[in-house]
């Protein structure tokens, strides 16, 4: 298991119903910061997250933990995680969880000479691009540098390898809908 597995971070996500404007807005009352790519799927109409309330669970995986050593790119490491019962999470869900793990340890900001890569302290939801350009940001991370709460977006092209302690977040149960009394819980 990760290190943000045996952490603080929630197990179940509430997702409220809201409109991408209206989570903006509570991302924003809560002291959150956004980076260009952020603000670019923010402002990107197929960002359309479900109007209907839903409760995930939720689990957070290095590449490592999935059993790629070597590091992978995106389709290697969903693939995997699929086989292991896990799935990707609605785009979504990445600002739900930024505003229900408020605690997030703490990393420090990247050096100027650091590798292309995800940062330290980074929890990447793992999500479904939005298209195949590489000119789209593909997803949403987590980080809180210095003490800043942080919502960033992150660009990368299929060839990408992610290193083995890049640590992602995936839906491993949903709990039902607030219109559906039955749980429908995945195996984890």
């Amino acid at each position: 298991m990760s290190s943000a597995e045996d952490g603080i971070m929630p197990r179940v996500i509430r997702m409220s119903g809201h409109s991408r404007e209206e989570l903006r807005a509570r991302l924003i009352d809560v002291g959150v910061q956004f980076n260009q790519a952020a603000e670019d799927l923010f402002s990107d109409l197929r960002f359309q997250p479900s109007e209907q309330a839903a409760e995930v669970k939720v689990t957070a995986r290095s590449v490592s933990d999935l059993g790629l050593s070597q590091g992978a790119d995106y389709v290697q490491i969903t693939e995997r995680a699929k086989e292991m019962g896990l799935a990707e999470c609605p785009l979504e869900l990445a600002a739900y969880l930024r505003v229900q793990y408020l605690d997030q340890p703490v990393s420090s900001k990247r050096p100027k000479d650091a590798e292309p890569g995800s940062p330290p302290g980074a929890l990447t939801v793992a999500s479904a691009p939005l298209d195949d350009s590489d000119e789209t940001p593909k997803g949403f991370y987590l980080r809180n540098i210095d003490g800043t709460l942080w919502l960033r977006g992150y660009w990368s092209d299929a060839l990408h390898s992610f290193h083995p302690d890049d640590v992602f977040v995936f839906v491993c149960g949903r709990l039902g809908t607030a219109e559906s009394s039955q749980l429908q819980i995945d195996s984890e």
